[in-house]
């Protein structure tokens, strides 16, 4: 019968836990990487999806934007495999076609603040919600949020935040918000699915959460959902 020596088990015990932080740190980077690419691909395929409601587009370049549109798509697919090593797939929320204008249901004359650190995003997101109907006032962390919220002209709504920013994330910043404005509505975006951000406790179950990539008219239809609430 073999003894299996004391220095052996605690040998076996550090591989075990060395492997299982490479495989964590593979992941996080996995994160990181795919949160980053979301917001390339929103942009895209925002764009994308905004040309495609020109009424007077040739149907030889809307077929080409549709190309450039389920190319990104195909991207997306593969964010959601890097995304794997936290957890299983989500479905995206991408699976809406842009028609040749804008769906009247989703349009609105309310005033919202968005948050967003990827200034090509913001651009997108503020050219979106503009054709849409809506006043917008845009800051690129939460500092900057606050000061504009806290101009008495600047009456808001709706808040659209990224929850992951450097230094102040959204959630702290819609907390400090709706502790001085309560009836301010809050809809978070991100590139992580909305169950690892709970996993990770950074929000609650049951919150207004968009996952990027996100299509014009689902961020259209989320925020009328938000804002009907």
């Amino acid at each position: 019968m073999h003894h299996i020596r004391e220095e052996d088990v605690s040998r076996i015990a550090g591989e075990g836990l060395e492997r299982a932080q490479k495989i964590e740190a593979v992941g996080l980077l996995a994160g990181r990487v795919a949160h980053d690419f979301s917001n390339i691909l929103t942009t895209i395929i925002g764009y994308s999806d905004m040309i495609m409601m020109e009424s007077d587009l040739k149907g030889s370049v809307r077929r080409r934007i549709q190309e450039i549109k389920d190319s990104s798509l195909r991207a997306a697919a593969l964010i959601q495999q890097l995304l794997a090593f936290d957890r299983k797939p989500d479905a995206m929320q991408l699976g809406e076609r842009e028609s040749g204008g804008v769906d009247r249901a989703c349009t609105g004359c309310e005033s919202i603040l968005l948050v967003e650190d990827d200034e090509t995003l913001g651009r997108l997101i503020i050219s979106v919600m503009e054709k849409y109907g809506y006043k917008i006032f845009w800051a690129v962390d939460g500092p900057e949020a606050l000061g504009i919220r806290e101009n008495e002209n600047n009456a808001v709504d709706l808040l659209i935040t990224d929850v992951i920013m450097p230094g102040m994330g959204g959630k702290e910043l819609a907390d400090r918000l709706q502790a001085r404005y309560p009836d301010l509505k809050v809809l978070y975006t991100s590139g992580y699915a909305d169950d690892v951000i709970v996993h990770r406790g950074i929000l609650e179950e049951g919150i207004a959460f968009l996952q990027k990539p996100f299509s014009p008219r689902s961020l259209a239809l989320k925020t009328r959902e938000v804002l009907d609430s």
